[in-house]
């Protein structure tokens, strides 16, 4: 496991951004995506050693492949998994400028 990963329970997410899964995945997506991940590391495919953190693109061995299944598939690993879940991708800049700010909702109640 990534010591990063271990020791920061914001990140513990992880094993759904290996997997490229949200945590509405089932057991059997978690399976699906386990094996069609490692066939195409075996493979050597273009991007299936990359995956995607809301901090970034890192690298994925067959290791961490099989270690993000195990939690998921573990019923309490996966529920602090699901907990802490980040989407790997920011937020659009569309969204962000969207989002109403500490200094709007003041001024929509009232409060000084």
């Amino acid at each position: 496991m990534i010591p990063a990963f271990f020791n920061n329970p914001a990140a513990s997410g992880w094993p759904f951004w290996v997997l490229q899964l949200t945590p509405a995945a089932s057991l059997n997506d978690v399976n699906r995506a386990a094996r069609d991940l490692a066939g195409k590391l075996t493979l050597q495919l273009d991007g299936a050693g990359e995956y995607s953190t809301p901090v970034g693109v890192m690298q994925r061995d067959e290791f961490l492949i099989r270690e993000a299944q195990a939690v998921l598939i573990d019923p309490e690993r996966r529920l602090l998994a699901e907990f802490w879940y980040l989407p790997p991708v920011p937020a659009c800049e569309e969204q962000s400028e969207k989002a109403v700010t500490a200094e709007q909702w003041r001024e929509h109640f009232g409060v000084a």
